[in-house]
């Protein structure tokens, strides 16, 4: 008598689970259709948003690369602009810099600028003085991958330095960059 609730309850499921995976047929593969990439956000073009980088108030350049980075690898036109927001002289406010470093790892760097923007991460990481541009740099040095094995000698130079969220991403970054 138990076993009878106990096989319906088994031949539901079965029925379920085949139905809702003959629903999944007429769904789209997102890896054989992907939706198309947009360089359009915050209802603005990629194109404002590289040059709002450049205004003179700190939050419309925060705001800018922070659209940069949900803009996502289309937004690689954008790493010139953001290698010019690393050092300290060029952009005064760290978290404007921190942002900079974040949006290059994020976004990434074309092979064009790539050894330029290895350079000013590496520079961000050994010589600013906010701790929150130096891990953004060795983090963002990581999500480049092997393109940023150049600054593998940084990475370890500072595996002793610095606060414990800074030598984490060293490591980590390093780790990623050896392997």
């Amino acid at each position: 008598m138990r076993f009878v609730p106990f096989a319906l309850v088994v031949v539901g499921s079965l029925l379920s689970a085949s139905a809702l995976v003959g629903q999944g047929k007429d769904a789209k593969d997102p890896k054989k259709d992907p939706v198309p990439a947009t360089t359009d956000v915050g209802g603005k073009s990629l194109d404002h948003w590289i040059k709002e980088i450049q205004n003179s108030d700190p939050s419309h350049r925060q705001t800018a690369i922070r659209f940069i980075i949900q803009i996502g690898t289309p937004a690689r036109k954008a790493a010139p602009a953001l290698i010019g927001r690393l050092p300290p002289d060029a952009e005064p406010d760290a978290e404007v810099r921190a942002e900079a470093a974040l949006a290059l790892g994020q976004v990434g760097i074309d092979k064009a600028d790539l050894a330029k923007g290895v350079a000013g991460l590496v520079a961000a990481l050994q010589g600013d003085p906010q701790p929150t541009v130096r891990l953004q740099a060795a983090s963002a040095l990581g999500h480049l991958g092997p393109d940023a094995k150049a600054s593998i000698p940084a990475l370890s130079a500072n595996l002793d330095a610095g606060t414990l969220q800074v030598r984490r991403a060293c490591a980590w970054a390093s780790s990623i960059l050896i392997l």
